[in-house]
């Protein structure tokens, strides 16, 4: 089955009334050859509350209906791994207030999965889960002390002065910076430093925090297309997170990745230094 991250999101000025519905933005994580995340925008409405019966008691949960279309290409697609994933899927998800956690959804998934090769499989299923709190992994490392170890591998001799890689920290999260030279010239392909650098991260990675959550970000500058950037900037980001799975042996589920494009820019485009500057891929970790 698909994995979802950030389903239910609530807006800031929710309204507990019947009708009530909003949109944000989710993921769908599917697992084939490789990991591939799908972007999506969640329609909500809520429905009210209601009275459960569970084991751990009487409940009393808010009420509300899901559904989202699904429609992405994957250009690095093989027989194993698909070129094109869409469909629709809705729900129903019970919220439990008190524990600020879902604690039953129900879905319908209807979904066609595209191969290169012409195969094709159509996922029409339904679903049941139940869902509880886990308790937080102890972490084993903090955030500065982890930072530690990256400057001390990344940039061990001018420390965070060195123009290719910038380590910054703040509160529980660490973030490594891989400028564009990483790459090849508009192309996600890595290149030999970038790998070097990656293992670098991997090794400290299952030494330090085995348990971390990664997030990574890819960006641009602001020449071509949005469109162009856009798709750019997630393949770069993709390649690092397929890196750090495939080669490093990371954990899957602790990983996503996302593009950005032209978007959060740390430097003017209307310099050259500042648009290499702006042309980069974010590593977050969180110990």
């Amino acid at each position: 089955m698909p994995n979802l991250r950030s389903i239910p999101t609530f807006p800031k000025t929710m309204e507990y009334k019947k009708g009530f519905t909003w949109t944000a933005p989710a993921q769908e994580i599917m697992k084939f050859q490789k990991l591939l995340v799908i972007p999506l925008e969640v329609q909500y409405e809520y429905r009210g509350s209601s009275v459960l019966s569970t084991p751990e008691g009487v409940k009393k949960l808010h009420k509300i209906l899901i559904n989202y279309e699904i429609s992405k290409e994957f250009r690095e697609a093989d027989n194993q791994t698909p070129s094109k994933v869409f469909g629709f899927v809705t729900g129903i998800l019970f919220f439990d207030d008190a524990a600020k956690i879902p604690y039953y959804e129900q879905s319908e998934y209807n979904l066609v999965i595209l191969f290169p090769n012409g195969d094709s499989r159509e996922f029409n299923v339904k679903s049941k889960t139940y869902y509880k709190k886990i308790p937080h992994t102890k972490k084993t490392i903090e955030a500065k002390e982890l930072a530690k170890e990256f400057r001390k591998k990344l940039i061990p001799e001018k420390g965070d002065v060195n123009p290719k890689i910038r380590i910054r920290v703040r509160k529980d999260e660490v973030k490594i910076n891989l400028p564009n030279v990483f790459f090849e010239t508009d192309s996600a392909e890595l290149t030999d430093e970038s790998k070097e650098a990656l293992d670098s991260i991997i090794k400290i990675i299952k030494e330090k925090a085995p348990n971390a959550q990664i997030v990574i970000r890819g960006f641009t500058d602001n020449r071509g297309s949005e469109e162009y950037n856009l798709k750019l900037s997630e393949k770069r980001a993709k390649a690092v997170a397929d890196y750090l799975v495939e080669e490093g042996e990371l954990k899957p589920e602790n990983i996503s990745y996302l593009g950005l494009g032209e978007k959060r820019p740390i430097a003017s485009n209307r310099t050259a230094e500042g648009r290499a500057k702006n042309r980069r891929v974010e590593v977050l970790i969180y110990p």
